[in-house]
């Protein structure tokens, strides 16, 4: 095949890499395990976010957990995409005589559609089609993509996180911190790469912008720190069982119970650890 050719099929195969990368990274898991798993919709509840960290806050640590995993896979699978799908190219259109040229000439591209698709995964997971154009911060799939293309700068970006989540218990301080380091990171471990660090400020940028709203509480210090707030599971059940104890004299001791039950809940309804606002 020609060198036109193979280069026109290769857009073709650009754009479409960013499609799926896009799709991939708008799979809304947070809504898809809430809902699946503890009936439970974590838009109605903590910071009504579809981020882990959310999730983690209303459901608890085990399903925030496995969300974020599952946040991040998408971000590198996206990333793992666009490499199958120009490796794929490769393969099936390019001819042995215009081989070298085109590693020549196509390795730039090849980077920035790695590039690209981080960016498209980020971008789905922000807005996804599936919930109206609305979704999470974008941090564990950033963190993804990331580390699918600049492994040791992504690791480093998720230590600054860990430390500043730990030391201060602001989540949002902590994504903003580890989005600021993400350049500096990539600077000093793969040198003067005009590409690679025009992608890890993309990343910074959009990872402040969405946390542009939790920007304004912190510096008014009216951010809210971390905390879990479990929601039930099913609460329509526990009030079939509450409403079906017989009031036959004997049960005067559930009173205090519900007291305490009520006093409780409206304790963790002031205190949501949340700070974000409602998409």
């Amino acid at each position: 095949m020609n060198p036109m050719g193979f280069t026109f099929l290769y857009l073709i195969a650009l754009l479409f890499s960013l499609v799926v990368a896009y799709l991939c990274g708008s799979i809304p898991f947070a809504i898809i395990i809430g809902k699946g798993i503890f009936g439970v919709d974590v838009r109605q509840h903590g910071s009504g976010n579809t981020g882990s960290t959310n999730v983690m806050r209303v459901l608890g640590v085990k399903a925030g957990i496995v969300v974020f995993i599952c946040d991040t896979a998408k971000g590198a699978i996206a990333v793992l995409a666009g490499m199958g799908i120009s490796h794929l190219m490769e393969m099936l259109f390019l001819d042995g005589a215009w081989h070298g040229l085109t590693m020549l000439t196509v390795g730039w591209t090849y980077q920035l559609l790695l590039v690209l698709c981080a960016l498209a995964a980020i971008v789905g997971h922000m807005y996804s089609p599936f919930l109206s154009f609305h979704g999470g911060k974008g941090v564990a799939t950033a963190l993804g993509g990331v580390f699918a293309i600049l492994p040791l700068p992504a690791l480093c970006a998720l230590g600054v996180f860990a430390v500043v989540a730990v030391a201060t218990r602001y989540v949002s301080l902590a994504s903003i911190s580890a989005a600021v380091s993400l350049p500096l990171f990539v600077w000093l471990l793969n040198g003067i790469d005009p590409l690679y660090i025009g992608f890890a400020c993309c990343v910074m940028v959009a990872l402040i912008y969405a946390h542009r709203s939790n920007i304004g509480r912190l510096l008014n210090h009216t951010e809210k720190k971390f905390a879990i707030e479990k929601v039930a599971r099913d609460d329509s059940a526990a009030n079939d069982v509450a409403h079906n104890v017989p009031d036959d004299g004997f049960h005067s001791g559930d009173k205090p119970v519900q007291a305490a039950s009520e006093g409780d809940s409206r304790t963790d309804g002031d205190d949501d650890g949340g700070g974000e606002e409602r998409p």
